[in-house]
């Protein structure tokens, strides 16, 4: 009897006794002065819980004009939110039948995760393998509606893909599946870890497949839902919540994977305003890839992003360090209120950094025998747009440079010498374009058969490509509409 009252006893005082400073009884769902008032409170207040996702009564405080059960406390006023002990709830969802039908059994699932970690997790690495295959892929736990949605994903980005398909990726069965479950899961108000996981594999898949504008708005959304629901950096810091170290990780690494989208998105327009701000100097880095993978304890140093680069960091946290340098060449590109010495100064040190960062991904290659390095893609692509801002001097030499490394890397593609194209990020694929503009401005100057040589390799490359990311072609077409009108 004493624990059962103890249960229903709320610690503090109910919102409106304590603002007309009576005394509470503290009963819960609401106190005896609250059940019998003519002006009944619309919020119950609920028994303090652990985290943000525990379940609260339908009629939480300032539901009124919003979804079932959800708060609107939580966006109108934080600091009464918490004070109150109000929580976000939980709803149940049935996985439609729809899903079901794209998911697949339990052996074929596995599969789907084996190849998903081992072709994509590489370059994106922001799903924790041992927390998936326990959460997700675990028969004996009961099924929600969140973990099927987020294995349907991982079926979409590993198997949807333009040599298995018979449509355009944006019309296949598994991705309009995918799109119409996720916004089911958020129209029932689920708002945790693996529905955002799932947002960035639909939203990746529509990058890689040039899927427009979808992948613009669906990245945008990310971001908005990271920030509102404290997987943002800020958030992260800010919360009181208790994670093993594990799913700690695995949150930050979901926002690092959001930013590396919003930047990426933004490369075809580098002065468009990103949704995500840049992060600050000392903004952590994934920890090392491998020691996360095991699951096994970790005691060795934390680098941030302003940290010097080192082997010791992992292939993620690279990748993490060589998008903070994008964001800062974007933010320097697009901000016309810079003074112009400064604006050359700053543009010299950044393709300082860059360089430093392309020169230990070198290195890693040799080491790790990791040949593509998703992290030089992008400090190439950030070197390009720096080179064509005209902000840093003497740049011919490194553009040439960067030039003749795509081609020798997409002459392997053609020859046969690299990988399979289903171990390529989509992340390759903005450079391997760029790099085919550069080679045709440089015809128009003055023809070479080197150049068009080298324009004929790249095209070759993009349609190989296309076969794993459907943008690939898309940036092929664009390359030869730019040759028949002669665009510079």
């Amino acid at each position: 009897m004493l624990e059962t009252a103890a249960r229903r006893q709320a610690l503090r005082a109910c919102l409106s006794c304590k603002t007309q400073k009576r005394r509470c009884d503290k009963t819960l769902p609401g106190c005896s002065y609250c059940k019998n008032s003519p002006k009944k409170l619309h919020a119950t207040r609920s028994a303090p819980v652990k985290d943000h996702e525990s379940p609260v009564a339908p009629h939480s405080a300032g539901s009124r004009g919003t979804q079932p059960g959800f708060p609107a406390v939580f966006f109108l006023d934080t600091k009464i939110f918490r004070n109150s002990h109000l929580s976000i709830p939980v709803p149940r969802l049935p996985v439609p039948k729809y899903a079901h039908h794209h998911i697949g059994d339990v052996s074929a699932n596995h599969a789907v995760a084996s190849r998903y970690f081992e072709t994509v997790h590489p370059y994106m690495c922001f799903i924790s393998k041992q927390r998936f295959y326990t959460y997700v892929l675990n028969p004996l736990s009961e099924p929600r509606a969140e973990n099927a949605l987020l294995l349907l994903c991982v079926r979409l980005i590993t198997v949807s893909c333009p040599k298995t398909l018979d449509v355009h990726p944006a019309k296949a069965p598994a991705y309009l599946a995918a799109r119409r479950f996720h916004a089911e899961v958020e129209a029932a108000g689920i708002y945790n870890l693996q529905v955002l996981q799932a947002a960035i594999l639909i939203a990746l898949y529509e990058l890689g497949h040039a899927i427009y504008p979808q992948a613009y708005l669906s990245i945008g959304s990310c971001a908005r839902f990271a920030i509102a629901f404290g997987f943002d950096e800020k958030g992260i810091r800010k919360s009181n919540l208790v994670y093993d170290w594990i799913e700690s990780e695995e949150r930050k690494r979901a926002w690092w994977a959001v930013l590396i989208l919003d930047r990426f998105v933004n490369l075809g327009n580098p002065t468009r305003t990103l949704a995500i701000g840049d992060p600050d100097s000392d903004s952590i880095l994934p920890m090392d890839d491998e020691v996360w993978n095991s699951a096994r304890d970790y005691s060795g140093p934390s680098f941030t992003v302003s940290s010097p680069s080192s082997l010791r960091m992992g292939r993620f946290a690279r990748f993490a360090q060589a998008t903070y340098l994008l964001g800062r060449v974007l933010r320097h590109v697009s901000d016309e209120m810079i003074d112009m010495s400064f604006r050359e100064e700053e543009a010299t040190q950044l393709r300082r950094t860059l360089l430093a960062l392309v020169k230990l991904s070198e290195m890693e290659g040799e080491v790790r025998r990791l040949e593509f390095c998703t992290q030089t893609a992008v400090c190439h692509s950030a070197l390009l747009i720096l080179a064509d801002s005209k902000n840093c001097p003497n740049t011919r030499e490194c553009v040439i440079a960067i030039a003749k490394e795509a081609v020798r890397v997409s002459d392997d593609f053609v020859s046969g010498l690299a990988m399979d194209a289903e171990y390529v990020s989509p992340f390759m694929l903005h450079l391997t374009y760029s790099v085919g503009v550069i080679y045709m401005e440089m015809n128009q100057e003055m023809y070479r058969e080197e150049s068009s040589q080298a324009i004929h390799v790249l095209k070759q490359s993009l349609q190989i490509l296309d076969r794993r990311w459907k943008a690939a072609g898309t940036y092929a077409e664009i390359l030869k509409a730019r040759e028949i009108m002669g665009l510079r």
